[in-house]
């Protein structure tokens, strides 16, 4: 699936199973890498929602503790996406895990992927 968003080319390739069974999908830290932009919440909340379409049934909305935005764009995902499964990522930490969750309680489905850091600056 292509889309355009505010002049940037988007493609979504190779995240569904071919048997339709799994689809699995980053709003954020992937498109940062691929596009070489930093997005904004409603940029986000677009690709969470073009996810969606395509049928993605997780996707990793952010990691909410790493800024205020962050958060913001995490909790609007959650609160928008009805079909697919929304992720917060979170360190093995309580202060970490009490943020994601409080960015991903209204979810329909909400899920943490919980990490160890191995590096003192994640």
């Amino acid at each position: 699936m292509k889309f355009n968003l505010n002049g940037i080319d988007f493609k979504i390739e190779g995240a569904l199973d071919p048997r339709g069974l799994m689809g699995d999908a980053s709003v954020t830290s992937r498109w940062r890498i691929i596009s070489g932009v930093n997005l904004n919440q409603l940029e986000k909340l677009e690709i969470a929602r073009q996810l969606e379409r395509c049928g993605v049934d997780n996707m990793e909305a952010g990691r909410p503790v790493s800024s205020k935005g962050d958060f913001e764009a995490v909790r609007a995902i959650a609160r928008t996406i009805k079909n697919s499964f929304v992720t917060g990522l979170a360190r093995a930490t309580k202060s970490d895990i009490d943020i994601a969750w409080d960015a991903l309680k209204d979810a329909a489905e909400p899920r943490l992927h919980v990490f160890i850091a191995t590096s003192p600056s994640i």
